[in-house]
């Protein structure tokens, strides 16, 4: 199984009080040198959602995912980036920070000086983290072919305000962008298929994005880049293989974008 490596984590600038990112440039450099011709794949969504656990059973890489002795803890700090040989394109596998880590608020917390309220501190380590998630989220919209978006069916996209805004200022810019697919987890019934659907729209009507309504993931029409796919995710049962084969439609839609590149 091939090893991930560090990409990127977002550190506090104590001097401007507010994050930055650091890259690991020698990671960067090794993936871009031997890799001409590479097809990039991120993944984004909630702390400890099954981010790394799709990513690993479906490309067979070490990406850590959480187990039941880590619940609630974090597996994955900044991003982690793997590659993953294929015959005309290297996949470049990116796997970043979940949303919502407590550790991550902790440690913003823990670097902070300039006051001694701790009502206070918790406050701007919660707005620190959601500004470095947010830098992540610029990071992955410029570099990526392919972005998963990750949530649960019940949940609102509330965590995923300034991603989506981001995604609309780079749009409106004609920015190139890349094609992002909405991961939904749970959604095992009809009922809560629409309560998931019904949520996404909610999202991006707040965004006025009129016209622009979600649509079940369909891999015969892969062509239409703008529209708000979406795909509910099979659940997981410990077997990365049967996982692998209940995601062959994503998969498939991957090699045929590849080929139309």
């Amino acid at each position: 199984m091939i090893e991930p490596k560090k990409l990127l984590e977002v550190q506090l600038d104590l001097e401007h009080k507010k994050p930055q990112i650091q890259i690991y440039d020698e990671n960067l450099d090794n993936v871009l040198n031997d890799n001409k011709q590479a097809f990039v794949i991120g993944i984004l969504g909630r702390q400890q959602i099954g981010k790394s656990t799709f990513l690993r059973s479906c490309f067979d890489v070490k990406f850590k995912s959480s187990s039941a002795e880590s619940q609630g803890k974090q597996t994955t700090v900044g991003q982690d980036i793997a590659v993953r040989k294929a015959d005309q394109y290297d996949l470049v596998l990116i796997d970043a920070e979940g949303f919502g880590s407590s550790e991550s608020k902790e440690k913003y917390k823990n670097q902070i000086f300039w006051t001694s309220d701790q009502k206070k501190k918790r406050k701007i380590a919660r707005n620190l983290s959601k500004f470095s998630l947010a830098l992540q989220s610029v990071f992955l919209l410029d570099i990526c072919d392919i972005l998963f978006v990750v949530n649960e069916y019940n949940h609102d996209w509330e965590d995923f305000e300034e991603f989506i805004d981001n995604y609309q200022k780079f749009n409106n810019q004609e920015i190139s962008l890349p094609q992002i697919i909405y991961l939904i987890k749970g959604a095992d019934t009809k009922n809560k298929q629409q309560l998931a659907v019904t949520n996404l729209q909610q999202a991006f009507a707040n965004e006025n994005t009129e016209g622009n309504d979600p649509q079940n993931f369909d891999n015969k029409n892969n062509n239409r880049i703008t529209d708000i796919k979406y795909h509910f995710l099979p659940s997981y049962s410990g077997d990365d293989s049967v996982y692998k084969q209940k995601n062959d439609l994503i998969l498939s839609f991957i090699e045929d974008t590849i080929k139309n590149q």
